[in-house]
């Protein structure tokens, strides 16, 4: 689940663990378009947050969060600008919310 990365202000950088690592490295992948990895051209994001068609949304984010290995989307639900995501993990369930605006 690491993204290697270059910071170059690293003065208010935090490291997280457990739920909130899950839940970054959700949100880089879902915020990052497809190819825009320069680790590997095969990974991010398979959805736009603009699409209006729900279930096209649906199915972009599972196929996106189904890249991290160990995890599988359980189920996804829209809400407004807000995108909640189950997604199962290392034996438990987690929810994750995140909001469409902030993908673009």
């Amino acid at each position: 689940m690491d993204f290697p990365l270059v910071l170059s202000d690293t003065s208010t950088l935090s490291f997280v663990y457990g739920y909130d690592e899950l839940k970054q490295a959700l949100y880089l992948l879902l915020k990052t378009w497809y190819g825009r990895f320069l680790q590997s051209p095969v990974i991010g994001s398979r959805v736009s947050p603009h699409v209006v068609e729900e279930l096209t949304l649906r199915a972009g984010i599972s196929a996106t969060i189904t890249q991290l290995r160990g995890c599988t989307c359980e189920d996804v639900r829209v809400s407004g600008d807000n995108v909640v995501v189950r997604v199962s993990y290392g034996g438990r369930l987690d929810d994750f919310e995140y909001s469409l605006s902030s993908f673009n």
